[in-house]
C-alpha cells in the first residue's frame, strides 16, 4: 500500500468508517425513524409510537402526538422540544426514541 492511500495519522483510506448496509437503510425507513435522529428545526409525519408503555402511548396521544400529525424538533438538548401544531411539548431521550418519524 502507498503512502498516498494513508490519511495524515497513517490509517489505511479503506478502512475508515463505512457508510451502513443498504439492507439496513431499507429496513430504517420502513420502521421511521427515531425522533431523536432528526435534526432540530427538522419537520417529519409520526408513523407510530414504538417501544413506549401504553401508559406513555396514552399520553402522547391525548397530547396530539398520533400517527399522521406533523411535528417540528425544536431542541434537542438538555431535553427535546417538539411543536405539534400549536402547543410545544418537552419530551425525555426514552420517549423521544420511541416516536418513530419520517422525515417531510
Amino acid at each position: 500500500m502507498s503512502r498516498r492511500d494513508d490519511d495524515a495519522h497513517g490509517v489505511p483510506r479503506r478502512h475508515r468508517h463505512r457508510r451502513r448496509g443498504a439492507t439496513w437503510q431499507r429496513e430504517d425507513a420502513a420502521l421511521g425513524i427515531p425522533l431523536t435522529r432528526l435534526k432540530t428545526g427538522a419537520k417529519a409525519v409520526v408513523l407510530s409510537l414504538s417501544e413506549s408503555s401504553p401508559h406513555e402511548r396514552n399520553k402522547l396521544m391525548a397530547l396530539g402526538v398520533v400517527p399522521g400529525v406533523t411535528v417540528r424538533l425544536l431542541q434537542r438538548f438538555p431535553t427535546y422540544v417538539i411543536a405539534v401544531g400549536h402547543t410545544q411539548l418537552a419530551l425525555d431521550a426514552e420517549t423521544a426514541r420511541a416516536i418513530r418519524t419520517q422525515v417531510e
